[in-house]
Parts: structure tokens; sequence; C-alpha cells
């Protein structure tokens, strides 16, 4: 009679056991989904897999996904102007290239050739010849003070364009140690260029001609005709850096035209004369004429013929 009350208990509690039974298991499907995303999120945690991941498949995705938006346009600009400073560096040179003496004579070379090329000893020279005002616009002189004693400066490309100097301070491997922007609009030197001391000669009124106008014509003259306009070859090395003005006389003598040409040494300015043959000067206005319509210069008349025919009035 026990046992059956006993087998009778156990036959009573078994669907409770096994309804437990089953919900405990079900509790452990849960329990170990949990533990597994529990373990997910302390390995993102700790080692950020899925940022490493998405990164990675970035990376080998990077040349077949389109080149647009901000920072893809903002990184090609970077790139370009790195890779355009880098070939003006590259390419500056200083073969060929007067000694220039001051700051005056730096922007009539600058005029003519666009590109310069100067060792530390002869920018450091040049800055010294200029008012400390006008200096300082170049570069800081503590700035330049911390480029010497670096010893890293070897060389200075300097580059006018758009009415601007770019100054670039560049080592032994042409990489750039600092750069520096002057505006040549306001340049108190690049002003002084307007006026001339033989604006008061009445030989060569209205026309005078700047002086990388004149080199620009003369370049492409015959080597004939370039001797017949300055005879001595010398004559054209010490005065091209130097020349602001060229003067033309509106009259010939004997089939002879006399040039004027204005230097500058420093602060003082020196006119020296020369005799060119008319025929040479001739070709020389038709050059200056096409590279500039707006002078208009005419051909130098007779001075004789013009004697003569006051004579007659």
């Amino acid at each position: 009679m026990q046992e059956n009350h006993c087998g009778f208990v156990t036959l009573e509690f078994l669907p409770h056991l096994l309804s437990f039974y089953q919900f405990f298991m079900k509790r452990k499907k849960y329990i170990v989904i949990v533990l597994v995303l529990a373990i997910l999120f302390a390995v993102e945690m700790a080692f950020d897999v899925f940022e490493v991941a998405v990164g990675y498949t970035m990376f080998l995705t990077n040349n077949l996904r389109p080149r647009v938006g901000r920072l893809w346009v903002a990184e090609q600009n970077d790139l370009e102007g790195s890779q355009s400073i880098h070939r003006i560096v590259s390419d500056s040179t200083n073969i060929g290239q007067p000694i220039i003496e001051d700051y005056q004579q730096l922007l009539y070379t600058l005029s003519a050739l666009h590109k310069i090329t100067l060792e530390p000893s002869e920018f450091v020279r040049i800055y010294r010849t200029m008012p400390h005002g006008e200096a300082a616009k170049l570069i800081n002189p503590l700035v330049l003070y911390d480029l010497l004693r670096s010893n890293n400066w070897k060389s200075t490309k300097i580059v006018q364009g758009n009415e601007q100097l770019s100054i670039y301070f560049v080592d032994g491997f042409d990489q750039i140690l600092r750069d520096e922007y002057v505006d040549l609009k306001s340049s108190p030197d690049q002003a002084a260029e307007a006026s001339s001391s033989l604006e008061n000669d009445e030989r060569f009124k209205d026309r005078l001609i700047k002086a990388d106008l004149f080199w620009r014509a003369f370049d492409e003259l015959s080597m004939m005709y370039r001797l017949q306009i300055i005879n001595d070859p010398n004559k054209v090395i010490d005065w091209f850096s130097r020349v602001s003005w060229v003067g033309i006389a509106q009259h010939s003598e004997d089939g002879v035209v006399t040039l004027a040409f204005e230097l500058t040494f420093g602060s003082a300015a020196q006119v020296m004369y020369v005799q060119a043959s008319e025929i040479a000067v001739g070709y020389l206005i038709e050059k200056i004429n096409r590279l500039d319509d707006s002078l208009k210069l005419t051909l130098p008349g007779d001075s004789t013929n013009t004697i003569i025919q006051s004579g007659q009035r």
C-alpha cells in the first residue's frame, strides 16, 4: 500500500518535472545567446574588430569606389599643389643668372626670367640692402635667423607670377623648409618703376619702354640686328638686370638712332646712350608693337628732313 502511494506521487509530479526541464532547456538557449553576445561585445570593445574590418574592406575597395565628395576634392587640390610647388622648386635654376645686388634689381631680373635661384648668402645680402620694414615683408628677420642657424637651408627659389612673389626656402634635397608670399601690388619698389628720369628728355617723349618689354623684343631679333643695336655684347650682360627703362629717340640722323638705357645701382640711377642702326631699330619697334599693341610706336623720323621742313614753314 505504501509502494503504491510512492508510485502515485511519482506519477503525479512527472508532468511538473517535464515542464520544469523544458523551461530550463529553453532558458539555457537564451543564456547561451546572451553569453555569446556578451563575449562578442567584450571582444569588440577590446580590439575594435568591426571598425578594423570595415576599414580594411574600404581599403581593398578604395580604387573601385568613385572619387567624389569634399574630402576627395580637398585631397586632390593638396596633391596638385604639392606637385606644383615641387615642380617649381626642381625646375628653378641659376644657370646664366646675373649677379643681383639689391631688391630692386631682383624685381627687374624676375620681370624677365620669372624664376631665379639664390644661395643663402646671396639672399641675405639682398635682404640687408632693404629697409627693415620692407625686408620683414619678405620674411621675419628672426625666422631668417633660425633658417641660417639650422644649417639645412641650401637655396632659395623665387617665382614671380600674378603680381605676387613666391619664395621657397629649401634644403639640399629640394624639400621646402618654409615658404613666403609677397604682394607686389603694394611694393614701393615696384611702384617706383612707373617713373623715369628720361621722361624729361624731349628726344624720348612718349617713347619709353619698360625693360621687360625691351628684352623680350630684343630676344626676337637676329644676332646681326642685336649687334646693330648694342654693338658690345658685354654691355648686354652688364646691363641686363640693371635696366629699368629704354628710350628710343623720335628722330634718326644719317641712319643712326639714339637709344637711352636707364640703369639702376641700388638707389641711384644712371643713363647710358648707344647709337643704333635705324634699320635694326625699325625691326625692334615692329617687335615691340606686336608684343604690346597699346604702345603703337612709330619709326624714327629723319632729323634733317624735319629741320628743312621747319625752315620752309
